[in-house]
């Protein structure tokens, strides 16, 4: 099976991947709540949407959304979040021999939560430092796994009753 391009919370200034949920998930908005739909673009990704949380002030929250949405015109923006695109170009050469370049174009498209509060009671397991590698240059990039922050490697248990970060 394709692993699963996973959903992600922002804790102690850092985004780590979600590993699990062992609680109340349906307090969780579903595409159906926030009046969207979304496509299945990948294996990768069967649900069509990727969640990315935080945890302000000890509570949870979900922060964007990411959507795939064939349709991108008539995605409608649910009430009281923003639709933001961000477009990425790639310098990619087309052929084996490097003679040919081309601009290859990558589309994002979010939808970001004012104050989507999650009333989330249960643990909600973190596991290794997330990034994304457009945000990293690539320099850094290349350096050895030892460099790597050590902290970054923990799993980590978050606690929470009724969307409130009790411990961890």
């Amino acid at each position: 099976m394709t692993a699963q391009i996973p959903d992600t919370c922002t804790w102690q200034g850092k985004k780590w991947s979600i590993k699990s949920w062992d609680g109340n998930r349906s307090s969780i908005p579903s595409n159906d709540e926030l009046e969207i739909n979304t496509d299945v673009e990948s294996s990768a990704n069967w649900s069509g949407r990727i969640d990315h949380f935080l945890v302000y002030k000890k509570k949870l929250y979900l922060l964007k959304i990411e959507v795939n949405c064939n349709d991108k015109v008539e995605l409608i923006q649910p009430k009281n979040a923003m639709r933001e695109v961000v477009i990425r170009y790639e310098n990619r050469w087309s052929d084996i021999e490097g003679t040919k370049r081309v601009v290859k174009e990558h589309r994002f498209e979010y939808l970001v939560f004012h104050d989507l509060f999650i009333p989330y009671t249960g643990d909600l397991f973190l596991s290794s430092h997330f990034f994304d590698s457009w945000e990293i240059p690539t320099s850094v990039m290349e350096l050895d796994d030892e460099d790597e922050d050590e902290d970054c490697q923990e799993d980590w248990r978050l606690v929470f009753r009724q969307g409130i970060l009790i411990d961890y």
